[in-house]
């Protein structure tokens, strides 16, 4: 059983890692290893298909790109991280504690002030979608709001959308919606790598059950 949860956890990370990558970086991957593989098979085949100048102005290009590929790189981390940072502040500004505040009526979400809070989860999540920052970001920073968040309005979404028209704007707060079912497979993900042997694996449910 501990040999399946150590597989487990393996696999539950290299897939985020995949998952996390965009497609600029696998174009870069295949071109790259296009190159390689061509490289290399020039240097050990008995009929080069490459000359000695031509092999060499191909590493220094696969050098090249691989250099650029890293600037690239940590230029898009930093974005990332500022993007989060201002998300940040704007979530614990003294305004938008204001809202939050004003967004719920005793236990319950109030309709009528919740819809700004909303449009800023709504903001994170169409973000994510669009790749600007990625589903772990949001779960490492943004995750426990936006899961109480929708959890708890659902019904206030559904309301929401038929104020706005009379047969109901179903993409109204989609991203979130969308973003939702994704964050919490992620968070059983993460709670089950950390559990021990013959502990029972978490499900989406047993997370919902939690918030209530």
């Amino acid at each position: 059983m501990s040999l399946w949860i150590r597989s487990y956890s393996y696999w539950c990370r290299c897939r985020r890692w995949v998952a996390t990558q965009s497609r600029i970086f696998w174009f870069f991957l295949c071109v790259f290893a296009l190159g390689l593989i061509l490289l290399i098979s020039s240097a050990v085949s008995n009929k080069p298909c490459f000359s000695q100048g031509d092999r060499v102005a191909l590493s220094v290009g696969l050098f090249g790109g691989a250099v650029v590929w890293w600037q690239g790189y940590l230029i898009t981390r930093q974005m990332l991280l500022g993007t989060v940072v201002e998300l940040y502040k704007e979530w614990n500004s003294v305004e938008m504690l204001k809202k939050r505040e004003a967004a719920w009526k005793e236990d319950d979400p109030n309709p009528h002030t919740i819809e700004e809070v909303l449009e800023f989860l709504e903001k994170v999540s169409t973000l994510a979608k669009n790749g600007f920052i990625t589903k772990q970001l949001i779960w490492d920073t943004f995750g426990w709001y936006t899961g109480r968040y929708y959890f708890y309005c659902k019904n206030t979404i559904e309301e929401l959308r038929l104020n706005w028209t009379p047969k109901g704007d179903l993409t109204l707060y989609q991203d979130l919606e969308k973003l939702y079912p994704r964050l919490l497979r992620l968070e059983v993900e993460q709670r089950n790598e950390k559990r021990k042997a013959r502990s029972k694996l978490l499900t989406p449910a047993d997370i919902e059950e939690e918030y209530r």
